[in-house]
């Protein structure tokens, strides 16, 4: 099925599958649920109390980040999917699981793969910002400037994540 919305500006042939755009972005949602979760939890578990600070800054701006993709949701009337949300959700507490080493405190360790979870999970938030822009071009409800604000800050925030990252190695396993 295509999508009667998704027109070329010039009001040319549809550009993209409805129910494929509904999947990438119900996909997106439930990704980035798993993000805001594990940045919270991050911002409250890890060890060093100038990292946790910083990724509860960073943890409120993604909180931003996610409300965007609810008003793209919203202009292209796609509702978020409860069972995927909900897998994510279930999915990053499963990931709360793993030992690292220790099973009675936290593990340094478990810092560093933390963060290189959330810069994997920014880089996927990124990429689908990218998607969105490129969507952008062919469909005028989506707001190209909102969204390339939203994709520089989701690039800074990644870039954030990393400096912390390599912060916790230098301090960890150096």
């Amino acid at each position: 099925m295509v999508a009667a919305g998704l027109t070329t500006r010039e009001g040319r042939r549809p550009m993209a599958d409805e129910r494929l755009v509904r999947i990438y972005l119900q996909d997106h949602a439930a990704a980035m649920t798993a993000t805001g979760a594990l940045l919270r939890r991050a911002a409250h578990d890890v060890t060093r109390a100038e990292v946790r600070s910083i990724l509860r800054d960073i943890a409120d701006r993604f909180d931003s980040d996610r409300g965007a993709l609810a008003e793209v949701m919203r202009a292209i009337e796609v509702a978020p999917s409860t069972v995927k949300n909900a897998a994510a959700w279930v999915g990053e507490r499963a990931g709360r699981l793993k030992t690292n080493g220790r099973l009675t405190s936290r593990s340094p360790l478990s810092d560093i793969v933390e963060l290189e979870a959330l810069t994997l999970a920014l880089t996927s938030t990124a990429l689908g910002w990218t998607t969105l822009i490129e969507l952008s071009t062919h469909d005028r409800r989506l707001d190209e400037e909102m969204l390339r604000a939203t994709l520089r800050r989701t690039l800074d925030e990644r870039r954030r994540v990393e400096v912390l990252r390599l912060h916790c190695v230098r301090e960890s396993l150096s």
